[in-house]
């Protein structure tokens, strides 16, 4: 990154950019000391030379994906009515397979209410 540009995603300024087209990952150093990883689309969306509401952030980041999303939505001949049932599928798939991944990390436990709060602390202190 050149010394004298500056970039910013929403009010973080950009110290480092650490970037790799092959796995399509940008890495970024805030000069706060805070990290964070982006897509290589993402990261276009979201830098800029000059600070910008952090309530943009998540828009830019996504606005690539929403429109992808929207145009698969658009290509099914989707209803109005039908979107929300196809989202709302959605959502409780990936609710059901991040409830069956946390059981597994656990081991034996089929579902994640069956995780004793035990095993929740020594996971904690051994990070």
């Amino acid at each position: 990154m050149s010394k004298d540009k500056k970039t910013f995603v929403g009010q973080n300024k950009v110290k480092e950019i650490s970037e790799n087209k092959q796995v399509d990952l940008v890495g970024v150093l805030y000069t706060n000391g805070q990290s964070q990883d982006f897509t290589v689309e993402q990261w276009e969306a979201v830098k800029s030379e000059k600070d910008y509401p952090e309530s943009e952030v998540f828009v830019r980041k996504f606005s690539g994906l929403i429109v992808r999303i929207i145009g698969e939505l658009v290509d099914g001949r989707v209803t109005v009515e039908d979107h929300n049932k196809i989202l709302e599928t959605v959502s409780s798939s990936i609710g059901i397979n991040y409830k069956a991944a946390l059981a597994k990390l656990f081991g034996n436990v089929n579902r994640p209410e069956e995780v004793m709060l035990l095993q929740i602390d020594q996971i904690l202190k051994d990070k």
